[in-house]
């Protein structure tokens, strides 16, 4: 229940993302990475905790799917490198699954340890990543700047035209 409370808990970090009087599309391009991640880190766990194995039988197989699944999800389109740690750690998890899967292990001890490392790692990557990503976000805010991208060079060297002239 932890795990779950810690993630409703850092879901407005990383909504405050690019909150700096943006336009719309501006705040999505830049939060969209980490809600990604943020889902997919969700998902995957409330998957294996549906899963709820039963005493003589762990499923690996099922596990390595979601941790794939997961970690594909994330690095689908990485933007920096808090995406692609935490796709790194989902894969790290797969080839752990598939190891323990393979082994006949019971899923305590060091691998239910590792998998938690794991998990709490990939949680404290996405809270640095979005505390850095809202405070750089506020700073601009409170400093008046906005995020807004910088005009194309198409643009900006764009002559000037005088009031009244009609171009083809």
């Amino acid at each position: 229940m932890l795990w779950f409370q810690a993630m409703f808990c850092i879901a407005p970090l990383l909504l405050a993302s690019s909150i700096s009087g943006a336009s719309w599309r501006v705040w999505w391009r830049a939060t969209e990475p980490k809600l990604r991640a943020w889902v997919a880190m969700f998902l995957a766990s409330v998957a294996t905790f549906v899963l709820s194995p039963s005493a003589d039988h762990m499923p690996f197989a099922a596990y390595v799917c979601i941790d794939f699944l997961a970690g594909l999800a994330v690095l689908s389109s990485p933007s920096g490198i808090y995406s692609r740690a935490i796709g790194v750690l989902f894969l790290f998890m797969v080839m752990i699954d598939a190891g323990a899967g393979y082994r006949g292990s019971d899923g305590t001890g060091l691998y239910q340890t590792t998998m938690l490392f794991l998990g709490w790692a990939m949680w404290a990557v996405l809270l640095v990543w979005g505390a850095h990503d809202a405070g750089k976000s506020l700073a601009a805010y409170y400093r008046g700047d906005s995020s807004a991208p910088p005009v194309g060079a198409h643009l900006a060297s764009a002559r000037q035209r005088s009031t009244g002239v009609i171009e083809p």
